[in-house]
């Protein structure tokens, strides 16, 4: 019997194309199911719930709880689908929604699998900022500086500095790629991203993480989840390394099992595809 695996991917601002387009079809080779979900964009017309707006059950003034319920419903009505527990696959981002919809519903999950998850988004945005400004250091000096002053500053998630620092890293055509190990890999998601509906909506991100402080999400993985975990690493992380977070996990699954990916960066399931779907056969 094929297992039915969901994929909730990273962001905030992204979407599921490149998975659809490049995880898709070696899933269904391998006998595996696998579904997605995107979070509401403006790329797709379905913004308004970021903006309380909505006249559904989707309404909701705060973007990061609009966010998170909208990964919720769509994992309850998965789950009702296929009429039993459902495989998550967490990317990046997404780790800590996924958590704590987990906790409200722990009957709903068979097995969760974390991909370069980030636990603490002020860690994961600031290697970021240190990504661009080690970039920087030989074609732009003073924005290398700049980035170096507003880690120093930064405090906490979307405060002044660091969306300050995160609107000059994104001015780095080399940090894009530095999220793949395999290039190719890279262009082929960027064209997925290219695809109607699938372009990235930065003001989501932008919206979605200025209000994610506003949220409890410290204590998430301070108490044990009996479900069976999985945490998969890329070697060459330079966002979410194993070195960080690992130890995070360990104290709150009682039975996870972990991998480092040799020759993987954060987008771990591209890079390493074949490798990544034989780890979740075993």
């Amino acid at each position: 019997m094929s297992l039915n695996y969901f994929f909730v991917h990273g962001g905030p601002g992204l979407n599921s194309s490149p998975e659809k387009s490049l995880l898709a079809p070696q899933f269904k080779a391998a006998g595996l199911s696998l579904s997605f979900w995107d979070e509401p964009s403006r790329s797709r017309g379905t913004h308004e719930v970021f903006e309380g707006t909505s006249t559904g059950p989707a309404k909701c003034a705060s973007p990061y709880r609009a966010w998170v319920l909208s990964l919720e419903r769509a994992l309850l009505t998965e789950a009702s689908k296929i009429r039993g527990k459902i495989h998550v696959i967490s990317h990046s981002f997404s780790a800590l929604p996924t958590l704590e919809i987990v906790r409200r519903n722990p009957d709903v999950f068979a097995s969760l699998t974390f991909l370069a998850p980030a636990s603490s988004l002020l860690d994961t945005y600031k290697n970021l900022l240190r990504v661009a400004a080690r970039d920087f250091q030989l074609a732009a000096p003073e924005k290398s500086a700049l980035l170096e002053n507003l880690i120093r500053d930064t405090r906490a998630v979307m405060d002044d500095a660091l969306k300050r620092g995160l609107e000059l890293a994104f001015q780095d055509p080399a940090l894009l790629p530095q999220y793949f190990a395999d290039q190719t890999r890279f262009s082929e998601a960027m064209t997925a991203f290219q695809a109607p509906g699938a372009a990235p909506d930065f003001e989501s991100l932008f919206s979605v993480l200025a209000d994610f402080k506003n949220h409890e999400t410290e204590n998430l993985l301070d108490s044990p989840l009996p479900i069976r975990t999985r945490v998969l690493f890329g070697e060459l992380d330079p966002l979410c390394p194993s070195s960080t977070e690992l130890g995070r996990f360990q104290k709150c699954f009682t039975h996870l099992t972990h991998h480092i990916l040799a020759g993987a960066s954060h987008y771990l399931h591209l890079d390493q595809t074949e490798n990544f779907i034989a780890l979740l056969k075993t």
